[in-house]
């Protein structure tokens, strides 16, 4: 089973900003590529990565 943690992450404003300016537009493309995706579609996207991990043998 998933180990999963909690992380608080506390940051300045600007870097809020600088994170936006570096990753936003692509957070944008991204989420506006899964709209043409149906749940199920999504769903085994979003389970991909997971996947790969217990394949691989990977841990977090």
């Amino acid at each position: 089973m998933p180990r999963q943690h909690l992380v608080l992450v506390a940051v300045e404003e600007r870097a809020v900003a600088l994170g936006w300016e570096h990753s936003g537009p692509s957070i944008g493309r991204v989420a506006e590529l899964l709209r043409v995706y149906d749940e199920q579609e999504r769903a085994a996207i979003r389970g991909c990565p997971e996947g790969v991990r217990e394949a691989t043998g990977a841990e977090d």
